[in-house]
């Protein structure tokens, strides 16, 4: 679950977001036995993340596009995002038997997220790209990135 607001600045041509998330997850899985015939059991494993965080946009350059009688939803040109988070993740140890062997895993406590990215919009296409970083001050760092092309039909 998500929930946030979103402010105004410089006459609408920058906004900034304050973000709160909870996000929960859990697995749990009876007993198996693999290809190699050892047995398999996992535990329940829940996880509650809690976080906080800060989205801003710019537009940076643009014209209104007018091809079409109904007012513009979006304008051409490029417009930069970025966003900076901080997680918490509260209980989440997972336990795995292996043959009477327990392993065990700890998620980390503290995640820092944060990510970049831009679009450029020109009549009905739009070219999206954004790089993230996740998990920055936990010591299991992930990183993304992604590109979009976008048309309008």
């Amino acid at each position: 679950m998500e929930g946030g607001r979103r402010f105004g600045l410089d006459g609408g041509k920058t906004t900034l977001a304050a973000r709160a998330w909870l996000h929960r997850s859990g697995v749990s899985m009876g007993r198996f036995r693999d290809a190699a015939g050892s047995r398999l059991s996992v535990g329940g494993s829940n996880r509650l993340r809690i976080g906080a965080g800060v989205a801003a946009e710019t537009r940076l350059t643009g014209r209104v596009s007018r091809k079409t009688a109904a007012p513009p939803k979006r304008e051409d040109g490029l417009t930069l995002h970025g966003s900076l988070g901080a997680e918490q993740t509260l209980g989440g140890g997972t336990e795995i038997t292996v043959s009477r062997e327990t392993l065990n895993s700890e998620a980390k406590a503290t995640r820092l997220r944060i990510g970049a990215g831009g679009t450029w919009r020109w009549g009905g296409m739009a070219l999206s790209g954004t790089l993230a970083a996740d998990g920055l001050v936990s010591g299991d760092t992930a990183y993304a990135a992604r590109l979009d092309l976008r048309v309008r039909f």
